[in-house]
């Protein structure tokens, strides 16, 4: 989540690209686009956690709620401080998952819904077929839109779905060549030199052919092999520790999703990077990699104690009117169709 608030403090600011008298900067800003991996690991988090649970709609209601609630508050912030709603704006914060405020969560949502299929799938085959759906989708929607541009109609659910299939696997199949601790620290370091260093080679070229210069996060993308390839060395780095429990990080890892509803939301995030604090101004500061690092930790901040006092004040009430609401529906079902009622989850 970090990574994510990191990407939009250095791409949310209207900070101008590749015109600071500091070349330094721009390949700052190029480093700090981190938020594509941040969305790939959670995804891959949730296809490590979720590939062996039973399917709970309920817990999707929540999640809905969840996401109205900082999407009204948006627009309820947009009203206080007369920010130029349109009709668009409006649809979007009322209805935010059908019109896409959190194009994120859209997408997670719809991951979601197809979730029992999935593990279905994935329980039917063993781990060569696993493997080799992994190296399918791979192909098709990490190596071939790296090295050609072309997306293979892979959007975000496809890319989500191979997020999550990876994920599937480690759970599924912890014995495999990521358990040794060299090769997966290895794998990790060279794929991040690779990563970071591609971003100063096509800035190095680009001096003598200037069209380099606009592809300089071109490995930053969420499809990247370099992204995904980056973002399995670290999930592989966690999952493969000694496990361990820290209150506090399962306080802040609880309220993360918060952090990226807050933050993220168009209205709220053009007054966090616009009118707050303002980063362009930096762009030609030899300050800009303090002023990037020292706003996305404060936005990290607030927004995590902002859900914090959320769950010990609003979330029970707002779970509970989750819940009436999907009483009501699985009981309007169970009464139409006389036979079958959706299973409720805790």
């Amino acid at each position: 989540m970090f990574f994510i608030v990191l990407s939009h403090a250095a791409n949310h600011s209207d900070i101008p690209i590749n015109t600071s008298f500091l070349p330094i900067n721009d390949l700052v800003l190029d480093w700090f686009s981190l938020g594509y991996l941040g969305v790939d690991i959670f995804v891959m988090i949730s296809g490590y956690y979720l590939c062996t649970k039973e399917f709970k709609i309920h817990r999707i209601f929540q999640l809905l709620t969840q996401v109205w609630f900082y999407s009204i508050i948006g627009l309820i912030v947009g009203l206080i401080i007369h920010y130029p709603l349109s009709l668009k704006n409006i649809l979007q914060s009322i209805f935010p998952t059908i019109f896409g405020n959190y194009w994120f969560f859209t997408a997670y949502f719809v991951l979601m819904l197809l979730l029992p299929f999935i593990n279905a799938m994935l329980d039917s085959i063993d781990k060569k077929a696993h493997l080799l759906c992994i190296a399918v989708v791979l192909v098709l929607w990490s190596v071939i839109p790296s090295f050609t541009g072309q997306k293979m109609y892979g959007t975000e659910i496809p890319q989500f779905f191979m997020f999550y299939v990876i994920g599937a696997y480690f759970r599924k199949y912890p014995n495999n060549i990521f358990e040794k601790k060299k090769f997966r620290a290895i794998f990790t370091a060279v794929i991040f030199v690779l990563l970071f260093s591609s971003a100063f080679l096509f800035r190095l070229v680009g001096r003598m052919i200037p069209i380099f210069i606009s592809a300089s996060r071109h490995f930053f993308v969420r499809t990247s092999v370099l992204t995904i390839g980056f973002g399995v060395g670290l999930f592989s780095l966690a999952i493969y520790r000694r496990p361990f429990t820290k209150s506090l990080i399962n306080v802040v890892g609880s309220c993360t999703f918060g952090v990226y509803l807050i933050h993220d939301n168009p209205i709220i995030r053009h007054l966090i990077w616009i009118d707050i604090f303002k980063n362009a101004r930096f762009y030609n500061s030899c300050l800009l990699v303090l002023v990037l690092l020292s706003s996305a930790l404060i936005v990290f901040a607030v927004c995590t104690l902002i859900e914090y006092i959320r769950q010990k004040t609003l979330a029970k009430p707002m779970t509970f009117a989750a819940n009436k609401v999907y009483d009501f529906l699985t009981s309007a079902f169970h009464k139409r169709t006389g036979k079958y009622k959706l299973r409720k989850g805790s």
